[in-house]
């Protein structure tokens, strides 16, 4: 005996676990009656052999019939499970010669009357000589019917899969073709500014400054719209190594040191000087917390305070140590609403906000940069009181033990 699968389609992720449970199911409830399994082949028009359990391998010869053969016909002409135990009736070629006593369809979801079902299970006899009885006939059936659910739900799956590529490839063309032209743009700006096509007026200057600061929030924006579909997409990968947070936070606090006072805000900042090393990204790390400082500097307003604060977390039981970031201000606030809103293009409806540049990207950026390590972003908010965002990345492990990898 053999239990074959047919090894030439090409099957969506989890359709072979799938098509293994249903198999295994039916095996239980038919005391290991021989079984074939056939599903329609997408963009062809037949059916493709996908399990057989119990049958000698000549049997499975031809693994596949057309769905306008005499075969898809003979099961098509009824539109219940077909059970030939003691009658004449015998299916065409090529299941003629395989014994099989009963015939299931499986029904294609959303289907129109009249098209064929989505696949078929047929099944010889039981080993134990006795006959399937209505209420085996039920139970063989829902399973067959709950397959075909789950079967359906797969596809789906990978139809959006196939979509979430097409969209990144969309974004990514979109986004390469339009840097080139703001690079141009930007470029001509600033030689117009340099005097380069000739003195401009106070007027003319200033027009040429507006293009240019919205040149550059254009390609913000396109720079942030790439970053978020490779985030979702998975396609971002960390390169992770043993870094100790002090230089890194003093790299991101000089990012925003002109921010800051210009702002005249008040900055604090709490770095205990035994800090343990962390695993992280280093690249990644400097961007999660400049992106954080940022908000902080552009939604408080004009001599407030902002603070940064690290503190290590021992492991407790299980849980491994972590290193706590956090950076706080007095600004504008967040209300709990605006806080379960924050999602992709998210921004406050306050003055303040509505008044300084941004694309809304970037707390969700944040939130999946942290999560890619492993750690999770905390808020904590009230209006015109101010608001702390957290987040933790785990200790690097005091043996020594060499983190460095890439994470998908």
């Amino acid at each position: 005996m053999a239990n074959l699968q047919n090894p030439k389609q090409a099957m969506p992720p989890g359709l072979p676990a799938i098509l293994d449970r249903l198999a295994g199911l039916l095996a239980a409830a038919t005391h290991d009656a021989p079984m074939m399994l056939f599903l329609q082949e997408p963009g062809a028009n037949q059916y493709l052999l996908h399990q057989a359990r119990g049958l000698e391998a000549a049997h499975t010869a031809e693994p596949r019939f057309g769905l306008d053969s005499d075969l898809a016909r003979w099961l098509a002409a009824r539109d219940r499970p077909i059970y030939l135990a003691g009658s004449d009736d015998q299916p065409p070629p090529p299941l003629d010669a395989t014994e099989m006593v009963l015939f299931i369809p499986m029904p294609a979801r959303g289907s129109a009357p009249g098209d064929p079902p989505e696949g078929w299970v047929a099944l010889g006899p039981r080993p134990t000589g006795g006959p399937y009885i209505p209420g085996d006939l039920a139970i063989l059936s829902a399973l067959v019917d709950q397959a075909a659910l789950a079967i359906e739900n797969s596809r789906l799956l990978e139809r959006i899969a196939a979509l979430d590529g097409a969209k990144l490839e969309f974004i990514d063309f979109v986004a390469h073709e339009l840097k080139q032209p703001m690079t141009a743009m930007q470029g001509y700006a600033k030689m117009l500014m340099m005097g380069i096509g000739g003195e401009l007026s106070d007027r003319q200057a200033q027009f040429v400054q507006v293009i240019n600061a919205n040149v550059g929030r254009l390609a913000r924006l396109v720079t942030n719209l790439l970053e978020i579909s490779r985030l979702e997409a998975g396609r971002v990968k960390l390169h992770l190594e043993q870094l100790h947070p002090g230089p890194l936070l003093d790299q991101a606090l000089a990012a925003v040191q002109p921010e800051i006072e210009s702002r005249q805000h008040l900055l604090e900042v709490h770095l205990p000087k035994d800090l343990p090393a962390c695993t992280a990204d280093r690249e990644r790390l400097v961007q999660i917390l400049t992106n954080l400082l940022g908000n902080a500097c552009l939604y408080t307003p004009p001599g407030g305070t902002i603070r940064v604060s690290l503190s290590a977390q021992e492991p407790v039981g299980p849980s491994p140590g972590h290193l706590l970031f956090s950076v706080s201000d007095t600004g504008i606030g967040l209300s709990p609403e605006d806080i379960a809103s924050l999602d992709k293009f998210f921004r406050a409806d306050r003055d303040l906000v509505n008044s300084q540049p941004g694309t809304g990207l970037g707390l969700s950026i944040v939130r999946h940069l942290v999560e890619l390590h492993g750690g999770e972003l905390m808020i904590e908010s009230e209006l015109d009181q101010g608001s702390t965002f957290s987040f933790s990345l785990p200790l690097t492990p005091s043996d020594g033990t060499d983190t460095s990898s890439s994470a998908p």
